[in-house]
């Protein structure tokens, strides 16, 4: 059992290695300069490979039988549903600060335009922010030493997908974006400007 939990977990920063290093301005610029036909369908190539990914590590996740550390009942089976559907809305909701194709599908114009409205005024990555109320919902709906483990390795990994992901933007944007990280939260927003 101990063989198949590191197993999984090397299969999640596997993932996470991957998804990082695919999405680097170093490998896109290398894939233009030698592959100029499959550059302009990176993003969608790029897309399918983290839902396939992401899917097969979740099949595994749940085909692997582990003893659970809750009870998924009652008030556990309640904040798992709760947790993931408030999770769920402010994904559904940050996707309406981004174009859905641009995202899926990438800018075929090479420029991408700064944003900072909607929920994006309240926090930087709120798709992150998102993210992990699903994964907390996800190990509250199967509560086991599996799901912590997938559920862990994640959680570890989004720091450094956002360190990742602010260099890109800081270096895109500039003083722009490092006034806007100044003034806007990474993932929680402060209470007092959703209340005023």
């Amino acid at each position: 059992m101990e063989t198949n939990y590191v197993s999984l977990a090397l299969g999640w920063i596997l993932y996470c290695v991957l998804h990082s290093l695919l999405a680097s301005e170093a490998i896109k610029s290398r894939i233009k300069n030698t592959l100029p036909l499959l550059h302009k369908r990176y993003r969608i190539i790029y897309n399918l490979f983290a839902a396939t990914g992401l899917f097969a590590m979740l099949v595994l996740n749940g085909a692997m039988v582990s003893p659970y550390l809750l009870q998924p009942v009652g008030v556990v089976r309640l904040m798992s549903f709760i947790t993931t559907a408030f999770g769920v809305l402010i994904v559904r909701q940050s996707f309406k600060s981004y174009s859905l194709r641009e995202f899926l599908l990438g800018d075929e114009s090479g420029a991408s335009e700064f944003r900072q409205g909607g929920i994006l005024k309240y926090v930087r990555h709120p798709i992150y922010s998102g993210t992990i109320l699903i994964l907390v919902g996800f190990w509250l709906f199967k509560p086991d030493t599996s799901t912590l483990i997938s559920v862990g390795v994640l959680l570890g990994y989004l720091p450094i997908g956002i360190m990742l992901e602010e260099r890109k933007l800081v270096k895109e944007f500039g003083d722009k974006y490092l006034a806007y990280k100044r003034n806007v939260p990474m993932l929680i927003p402060r209470l007092r400007p959703l209340f005023s």
